[in-house]
């Protein structure tokens, strides 16, 4: 007996010397670890922290991302198979920047795909550095823009002349970087300066092109919206190539905005993007071009605070020139997407008729009829945005100063 209680006690010993040996290795396995950026082309550098060998869990390489090409000065791609490393950078951009930016192509879930401005960074314009930090690994661009600015006489078209048919009292003119942004951001301001008897030019500046939507659409990815994942054979429709989808989006455009109350004359659509870029200098000259043809107009673009990169070109591209004077009157509207974050300005809040017209616009983008061509691109890529506007309907404005 005694021989039995002597092993059983050997046994009990021998098991807790072993415990410790175990948490500590337990430990050791969650420790977090550190990595250096490797040497890059963009002399890009940092540190990568994560759990285990980090070192061998990502890469820094040229991407191949074509479809928003924006204009870039730098764009690389942080290839990564742990979605939990932290990445801290530390970017090197052109000397004499005046501002430069990082941004993250997002195109996932079921919002707009695109450029989105990265939150966590800071730029020190003497060191010509940007720091930031991200999660995960993915595809980013850089932007710069010079600090000093080109001139308006480089950039302003050269053949326009006044519009003839100028009335008294200038446009309101309207920038929109997507077909949906005039409806969910915009649309109190439209309605408002349309019954204060203002002229309204609405103004398309992309194709579009490049939303999440039309992989939902081909049945590639679900949609919550839809409740499931399309199958075009099944429902009657074909593959959405990019001209059919960019041609669909523009229709839901018409239509909202004369649901708005927008002439169908007076909606413009001047693709910039074209040949897959969009860059600040083209935009000025754009709004350049609408103020030689009716000086003195009112011009509306997103805000250069936005999250999106196509957002925040037109804005920035605004308040450039109204700092230049190249235009009198500028107004920015922060997208619904953005509201929780940029807080600046005033919040502009329609009367009733105002509100049933922006509703009606709204209702366009969520009719389904592929007989006709009609997808519902808008709800299929950003519902969440169009039931916060629905619920409230209201804009966010703000001046160049802000």
């Amino acid at each position: 007996m005694r021989k039995l209680k002597l092993a059983v006690l050997i046994l009990f010993c021998l098991s807790f010397l072993s415990f410790p040996n175990w948490s500590i290795t337990s430990a050791k396995s969650t420790t977090k670890k550190s990595s250096s950026i490797p040497s890059n082309q963009w002399k890009i550098t940092g540190t990568v922290k994560g759990t285990g060998d980090v070192s061998k869990k990502f890469s820094i390489r040229p991407s191949n991302l074509k479809a928003l090409k924006m204009g870039e000065d730098m764009k690389f791609e942080i290839k990564s198979t742990d979605k939990q490393l932290i990445y801290t950078l530390k970017i090197p951009v052109k000397k004499d920047s005046k501002k430069a930016e990082m941004f993250q192509y997002i195109s996932s879930g079921e919002e707009e795909a695109g450029y989105f401005r990265v939150e966590n960074q800071t730029y020190d314009a003497e060191k010509n550095l940007i720091t930031a930090e991200v999660k995960g690994g993915g595809t980013f661009i850089v932007v710069t823009q010079p600090e000093t600015p080109k001139s308006i006489q480089s950039l302003s078209p050269k053949t326009s002349a006044p519009s003839s048919k100028i009335t008294s009292t200038p446009p309101a003119i309207f920038y929109l970087p997507h077909q949906d942004d005039e409806t969910l951001s915009m649309g109190v301001a439209i309605t408002q300066h349309l019954d204060a008897g203002r002229e309204v030019i609405a103004v398309l500046y992309t194709d579009g092109a490049g939303s999440v939507a039309q992989r939902i659409l081909n049945g590639e990815v679900g949609s919550s919206w839809w409740g499931g994942t399309h199958n075009p054979v099944t429902e009657g429709y074909n593959q959405i190539d990019n001209q059919k989808f960019s041609e669909a989006r523009n229709n839901e455009l018409k239509s909202a905005l004369m649901q708005l109350g927008v002439k169908a004359e007076n909606i413009h659509i001047r693709n910039l993007s074209e040949d897959g870029t969009l860059t600040l200098d083209e935009l000025k000259t754009l709004v350049l071009e609408y103020e030689q043809k009716y000086p003195g107009a009112s011009h509306k673009a997103m805000s250069q605070h936005d999250g999106s990169l196509s957002h925040a070109l037109s804005g920035q591209a605004l308040v450039d020139l109204y700092n230049q004077k190249g235009i009198v009157d500028a107004r920015l509207y922060v997208s619904r997407n953005d509201w929780t974050r940029v807080t600046v300005g005033s919040i502009v809040t329609p009367n009733t008729d105002q509100a049933f017209r922006i509703k009606k616009a709204a209702f366009v983008y969520q009719a389904w009829n592929p007989a006709v061509e009609s997808f519902a691109i808008g709800y299929h890529s950003v519902s969440p945005q169009f039931n916060s506007m629905l619920a409230n309907i209201q804009n966010r404005q703000h001046t160049p100063a802000q």
